[in-house]
């Protein structure tokens, strides 16, 4: 018998509308599409732990326990975010086609978590492009 070992990987996954347009600055359908995608995380094989995010953008935190590629995972969840939108009537709303996939370590998912709980007071202060700017340099990734 072939038993393949799965390990728990913890990732936090930022993905934007295209030209980072503001289509989800209605904060009661942007809730409301966080409560449809984590509704639907064991079919993404994920358990989502905190989801949020602003005007132009989403912030996923979840655990990936399965050998699912975590691409195939977010281009699945971004296809259904767009169906829902879609089917509420905002059909406008189209995403970026790059997303940031970024490791997070079990010491650090406490912290992710409130982070991103905390996007609406976050951003009170902070942009997007200066929120994006940030995680680009904490990671080391070149623009």
């Amino acid at each position: 018998m072939n038993i393949e070992k799965t390990e728990r990987t913890i990732l936090h996954v930022v993905w934007s509308t295209r030209d980072w347009e503001p289509h989800l600055r209605n904060e009661t359908v942007r809730n409301k599409l966080f409560t449809f995608l984590q509704s639907r995380d064991s079919l993404y094989g994920v358990n989502i732990e905190q989801i949020n995010g602003g005007h132009e953008h989403v912030h996923c935190l979840f655990l990936n326990t399965t050998n699912e590629d975590a691409k195939k995972i977010i281009r699945t969840m971004r296809k259904d975010a767009n169906i829902w939108l879609k089917e509420k009537g905002y059909p406008e709303c189209k995403w970026d086609n790059d997303f940031l996939v970024l490791p997070v370590t079990d010491d650090d998912l406490n912290d992710v978590s409130l982070y991103i709980k905390d996007q609406t007071s976050y951003h009170e202060q902070y942009s997007f492009a200066h929120e994006y700017d940030l995680l680009l340099s904490s990671y080391w990734i070149a623009k």
